[in-house]
This record gives structure tokens, sequence and C-alpha cells, in this order.
């Protein structure tokens, strides 16, 4: 009860603290023209507003949460929102320009992405297929846990894996511009990334897709809130379905989970899981966090160093799941201090991204997709330096594209 009041409280000094800032400076007048709704600290405070009311909700089927995770909460929640909110504020976007053509070097690149995105992806394609027909499933219940299990192994495809940054890049780019650029060429692009999506039955690139979609509709005019909060509700049922999908072939049809345990399965489970997380002695400094880095050095031959998988060990809560939020690495290698410098750090990333953004800067744009991403999928994992080497690469054909 007292680590409850105590991390109420320091929600409640977050909140106070915005609401007079916001007065001070007269922001309450026009808070969109400031700010915009998918600010960081927004995303942030929003995120873990709604997924705690969740774990209230569906508390009783899942294990008790201890002190550690309200303590962990206490730290990230508000130097999070703070430090992002801080970074950002001095940005004045009043006389920015939202409409902003394409160079002719970003359209070649572009051009140039989508010619080796139409060669790349079917191969890629081509090599899952293949891939799965060896794994001998029967029904297309099967095909789909095959597909999905496929995902699991990280099965390494080389110089075809790109086709994940590509397509990205690409989504992120045509729907940007999309008022100046033939709607084949966005159709298309949409079409890559839905089949590079559904190659590997993974919902976090499908998430990908819906908040990344809704979120730059919303910024042209096309979408409002309400759009935004249909879309939202219209994903997660069709990301149950998809998962009961993926699960039929396996699961009995009285067995099959209802709406209210697909929520405790893969949303409210992993908190619950950073309380009850496997502990190990690290063999390098930070292999969690950094397990990325140490990977790419091995690469460079800089090594040898033991590297963390990136598949993590599965626990009962009493649901299985092997995700403990975006506070797993570094609470497990640095302790609080660690959790408190790597909020200040998420902080200022995702501020000043999305400064640049508001700037008018289209690679910020494209980067802030990124993290608007890693933003709305703390609950379950952390995304940008688990994902390092795919987010480098992303940046860099971003920056190509927006010369």
């Amino acid at each position: 009860m007292e680590v409850t009041l105590f991390v109420i409280l320091f929600l409640l000094v977050t909140i106070g603290w915005f609401a007079y800032r916001w007065y001070q400076l007269d922001a309450f007048s026009q808070p969109l023209t400031r700010t915009g709704w998918f600010a960081p600290w927004n995303i942030h405070l929003l995120h873990w507003g709604i997924l705690l009311l969740m774990l209230w909700v569906t508390a009783e089927s899942l294990f008790p949460t201890t002190s550690r995770l309200w303590y962990s909460l206490a730290i990230w929640i508000p130097i999070v929102a703070i430090t992002s909110f801080f970074v950002y504020w001095p940005c004045d976007v009043s006389s920015v320009s939202k409409e902003h053509k394409p160079g002719q070097l970003g359209l070649w690149v572009f051009y140039g992405l989508l010619a080796v995105s139409v060669v790349l992806t079917p191969l890629y394609l081509l090599s899952v297929w293949h891939n799965v027909n060896e794994m001998h499933w029967s029904s297309g219940g099967e095909m789909v846990r095959a597909l999905r299990d496929l995902a699991l192994e990280e099965k390494d495809y080389g110089k075809l894996g790109l086709a994940f940054v590509v397509n990205k890049v690409l989504f992120v780019t045509s729907l940007y511009w999309r008022r100046q650029l033939p709607w084949w060429s966005v159709l298309l692009v949409v079409g890559l990334n839905v089949l590079t999506a559904a190659s590997v039955m993974e919902k976090g690139y499908f998430v990908f897709i819906v908040l990344v979609a809704a979120w730059l509709l919303y910024e042209q005019g096309v979408l409002r809130m309400w759009h935004i909060g249909v879309t939202v509700l219209a994903a997660l049922v069709g990301a149950y379905f998809f998962t009961l999908i993926r699960t039929y072939a396996e699961t009995d049809a009285q067995d099959l989970m209802s709406f209210s345990e697909f929520f405790a399965i893969y949303v409210t489970s992993s908190p619950v899981a950073f309380c009850y997380m496997p502990e190990s002695v690290s063999s390098e400094w930070g292999e969690r966090s950094f397990f990325m880095i140490y990977h790419i050095l091995n690469r460079l031959g800089l090594g040898p160093f033991e590297v963390m998988e990136r598949l993590q060990p599965f626990i009962n809560v009493p649901v299985e799941t092997n995700t403990y939020t975006v506070m797993q690495p570094f609470f497990l290698d640095f302790g609080y201090k660690g959790l408190a410098f790597f909020a200040y750090a998420f902080g200022i990333v995702s501020g000043w991204v999305y400064r640049w953004h508001r700037q008018g800067k289209v690679w910020a744009t494209c980067v802030y997709a990124i993290v608007l991403t890693a933003l709305c999928t703390q609950f379950h994992q952390e995304e940008l330096l688990g994902n390092l080497v795919q987010n480098i690469q992303y940046a860099f054909l971003t920056v190509l594209i927006a010369l």
C-alpha cells in the first residue's frame, strides 16, 4: 500500500508540474499548435496510464505485483516524460510549413529502394516459404504456427533480411509524400509491407503499420482523434483473432482464449513478469542493454564477446510469457540507478527527434515513426537498443531520401 501511494504521489507531482508549466506559458489556449497530441510525453503518460488501468482490471488472473515494478515505474514514468518535455519545449513551430515536397535526389533514392524492394521482398518470401515447407504442416492453422515458430528462431536470411528495413522506410516516406507520389507507388509499398509482416506472423510489424499510418494521416489532417480511437480498437480486435488463428491448430475450440485472457497474456503479463523475471550473473558489462552492440563488435572482429540471445526465457505468471517491459535490460544490468539513466536518455532522444519533426525535417519525421513505436510498446520490451542494427540502417536510408 505504501508503494502504491508513493507511485500515485509521483504521478500527481508530474501531472501538476505539467499543468503549472502549461498555464505559465499560456499553452492551454493552443496546445496542439505548441506540442501536438503525439508528443512523446503525451504518448508516454497515456501508455502507462492505460496499462496500469488494465493491470488493475486483470489483476485477479495474474500473480500479484511487487515493489520492484512500482519503484521502477516511479523512476521511469516521470523522468522520461519530464526530460522529453524539457528538451522539446523551446521549440517554436508557429512559422514552420507542413508541406514539404521531395527533392530530386530523394525521389531517385525512393524509387531506387522501391525497385530493390520489388526484387528483395519476393525472394525473402520464397526463402521463408521454403523453410516453412520443411516444417511439415498439414493445415492452414499449422502453417501460421510454423511461420511464427520460424520467426522465433530468428533465422538469418542474410541480405534478404534488409526487406524489413527497406519496406519500413518506404512505408513512412510514401505516406508522408502521398500527395506528391503516384497512387500506385503508395499502394505497392503498403502491399509489400503487409506481405513482409504476414511472412513472420509478427504483431509488432502490424503495430508499426497501423500506428505510423494513423499518426501520419492525423498529422496531415486526414484522420481525427476519434478515427484513431476506432482504428486502435479495430487493431486490438484484429490482433485477438490473429492470435486465435495462430493457436487454433493446437488448441481445442472450447479452450481458445477469451478477449480478457488475450489482454492478460499479451499486454498486462509483461509488467507482472518484470516482478518475477529470472536473473543471471552477467558475463559482460551491460550484456542485456548492449547485447546488440556486442553482436556488432563480434561481426567486426573486435570480440569475442558473449552475446545474450534476444529470445528471453519463458516464465509463468501464471500465464506464460517471455517479455518483461522496456525496463527489464536496464534494471537487470544496472539496477534502479541504471533505470534512471536510461529513462533520461530515452527522454532526450524522443524529445529531440520530436522537436526536429515539428520543425519540418523529413528525416526526423521518419525516425520519429520508430521512436513512436517504441513509446507505444514499452509494456512489451525495449525496441531502440534491442533493434540497433535495423534502426541504424533505417536512419541511414531515411537521411538519404530526405536529402
